[in-house]
């Protein structure tokens, strides 16, 4: 199967134990093909364990290319150290410039030198994705991206989650496909429930808009912010995680 079932994860402290004497979560892990996660604490090992590929992400904040330059040194070392075979870019608001920061001029150049450095420090093998804002453009008129700059990622990997069906579904093409020629790999929710009982994805409309578009590459899914249940229970708007990454890949094997 050349799709990929990626389950990005702040820290290995999220995954659920199915037991208080051996730590077993390799197991369940193994039905996805790789593990994101940040550099502070690598969970390599686990990683390995479970057959996963090793990939990585950090949420980027640079105001100057200074700063970019060296964050692009920094992760690409970092990758290194970690035999990362897929780095994600998180560019959101500490790019952009935008709430709660402060205001960046140039963010679309920041970016690019961000990708050289990367590019020099990283090892030859690993892959940069981008996984961000999809908005082209501030609301005051700054370019964050466009199709010159993606290319300069080997992935792109928009957010589409949302709290009801109806606006999930419309900004599913706007969103995950705004950028045709790129590899595709859409970041969807897990299903959580947030305090005010919002929930963040619904697994039969995700599947249903991932099987409909061929064209893309696979899925990842980001597992944090209190989703710890939807791994092994789920509920009635979602199934656990385990079980969708399997109905995907028997979807996609087929």
């Amino acid at each position: 199967m050349n799709k990929q079932l990626i389950l990005t994860i702040i820290s290995a402290k999220e995954l659920p134990r199915t037991s208080l004497l051996v730590d077993d979560r390799h197991k369940y892990l193994s039905v996805f093909t790789a593990i994101s996660a940040k550099f502070t604490d690598y969970p390599g090992d686990l990683i390995d364990k479970a057959g996963c590929e090793r990939q990585a992400w950090e949420y980027l904040v640079f105001k100057n290319e200074a700063e970019a330059t060296a964050a692009g040194t920094k992760f690409g070392q970092l990758c290194y150290k970690h035999k990362i075979k897929v780095f994600w870019a998180n560019a959101e608001a500490g790019v952009s410039g935008t709430t709660p920061y402060a205001f960046i001029q140039n963010p679309y150049r920041n970016l690019e030198k961000f990708v050289a450095a990367f590019r020099l420090a990283a090892p030859t093998y690993t892959k940069l994705g981008f996984n961000g804002f999809s908005w082209q453009r501030t609301s005051d008129g700054r370019l964050l991206h466009d199709t010159a700059l993606i290319k300069r990622f080997d992935f792109w990997s928009s957010m589409n989650y949302g709290t009801d069906r109806p606006s999930i579904e419309h900004h599913w093409k706007n969103k995950c496909f705004k950028y045709p020629d790129a590899t595709i790999i859409p970041m969807i929710g897990v299903g959580r429930i947030d305090k005010s009982g919002n929930v963040w994805g619904f697994w039969d409309l995700h599947k249903r808009l991932l099987l409909a578009r061929p064209e893309v590459h696979g899925v990842n899914w980001f597992f944090g912010n209190g989703a710890k249940s939807q791994m092994l229970v789920g509920h009635a708007h979602h199934a656990p995680l385990v079980k969708c990454a399997e109905e995907l890949r028997q979807a996609w094997n087929a």
